[in-house]
């Protein structure tokens, strides 16, 4: 195995991603826009602890350093979290808070 996704890493981390997505899928569409704001930056603080625990993962995953050091020269982590973080950032930055005019 050259890569490890989140789904492979840990399934739990990957449901939780989703469920999050999903609620900000449902808050932009009921025009929740504060809930939407605050779940994006909890979405943001959510794929930071996301990509921490699988790097932590690969580079600890047996608990010997030889090992763990081998594993984590065949692991990489691949394009897939640039496009994750990019996809974060777009929701992050999607909704901006509006001026009122008086």
């Amino acid at each position: 195995m050259g890569n490890w996704n989140l789904y492979q890493t840990d399934v739990m981390l990957f449901c939780i991603t989703f469920g999050i997505l999903s609620l900000l899928v449902m808050f932009f569409f009921i025009r929740k826009i504060q809930l939407f704001r605050m779940g994006a930056y909890l979405l943001l603080a959510w794929s930071i602890l996301a990509f921490l625990g699988v790097y932590f993962k690969i580079n600890n995953y047996f608990g010997l350093k030889l090992v763990d050091g081998m594993l984590a020269k065949t692991l990489h982590l691949k394009w897939g979290w640039l496009v994750f973080f990019i996809g974060v950032f777009v929701v992050l930055f999607s909704v901006r808070k509006v001026k009122e005019i008086q």
